[in-house]
């Protein structure tokens, strides 16, 4: 179970990174996503223009003014997403440690390190009464 732990530590390790570096990376996320967004939306136009060229302006029209503000809300999503994880970084970081601590306490006591017979433990009492 303590290289489950490890494992898990490390993964919310990796996870605060990442977090951070999309924080710190999120002009060029805005920006790489808003390309996506207009390329979908090109190309979805093209679509609709190949089956119905009378209809095109009016939707084309339509969907400009829906899609730029589900664009922009999108982007706006995604930002919040990204400041709502930047905040729980520290508890990312946190929980790893916490975790990294347990594992240590379990390979101690795979080894035996950890646990004390009985006249070890009498000795450090007496050691500390005296």
């Amino acid at each position: 179970m303590s290289y489950l732990d490890l494992v898990h530590a490390f993964s919310m390790y990796i996870m605060a990174a990442w977090f951070l570096w999309l924080k710190i990376n999120e002009g060029r996320v805005d920006s790489m996503l808003k390309n996506q967004l207009s390329a979908d939306e090109t190309a979805s136009a093209d679509e609709e223009g190949t089956q119905n060229a009378a209809s095109v302006d009016t939707i084309a029209e339509s969907a400009e003014s829906e899609d730029g503000q589900d664009t922009e809300g999108t982007i706006e999503q995604i930002n919040s997403l990204i400041d709502f994880q930047t905040y729980m970084i520290p508890f990312y970081v946190l929980f790893g440690v916490f975790l990294m601590h347990y594992a240590r306490k379990g390979f101690k006591a795979a080894n035996g390190d950890s646990v004390r017979t009985a006249p070890e433990a009498r000795a450090s009492v007496c050691y500390c009464m005296s």
